[in-house]
């Protein structure tokens, strides 16, 4: 073999071995342990002309990373003695005591996607999941609005509110 293609071999076998190592050694991004599913429990009762109506609940499970950048959730919401249901996921919530405003950061907002109930539901349900990213995540923020017609022709509302502070 002639010595330049020997220099040619050798510096092609040099190369590939040093871009198979920068590739062994690239780092990656770590992510931070997840922490035990929190779970939580939401009721909606709204109460009008002597009688209480629960018009919604949500049932889930939050988790939060070590990192504290990190949440992912998943909520079955159920729809009951209800005309109108709404849920607000958010997060890094804060609430004005003397308005009861939030200022908070929105990831979804509406009605959910109904579909036929199962026990314990028994008008419809929906599945709510997803995953935050922020930095300084501090807490997650759960709102279930519900109305009902009281003796046919009065919508009562409620506004309940569950908020999960992270524990990292």
């Amino acid at each position: 073999m002639s010595t330049a293609i020997s220099r040619r071999l050798a510096r092609t076998v040099a190369a590939v071995a040093a871009l198979s190592g920068a590739m062994l050694v690239t780092p990656t991004q770590a992510h931070a342990a997840w922490g035990s599913q929190l779970p939580f429990t939401e009721v909606a009762n709204v109460s009008a002309g002597g009688s209480n109506y629960q018009v919604g609940s949500i049932h889930g499970w939050v988790q939060f990373d070590s990192g504290g950048q990190d949440a992912r959730y998943s909520l079955d919401v159920c729809r009951q003695s209800a005309y109108v249901v709404y849920v607000t996921v958010a997060y890094n919530a804060t609430q004005n005591w003397s308005t009861g405003a939030w200022s908070q950061t929105v990831v979804s907002n509406g009605t959910p996607p109904w579909q036929s109930a199962t026990s314990p539901c028994w008008n419809s349900e929906a599945t709510l999941t997803g995953t935050i990213h922020a930095a300084d995540l501090s807490n997650f923020h759960v709102q279930l609005t519900g109305g009902t017609f009281v003796n046919g022709q009065n919508l009562v509302t409620d506004d309940d509110d569950y908020l999960l502070t992270n524990p990292y």
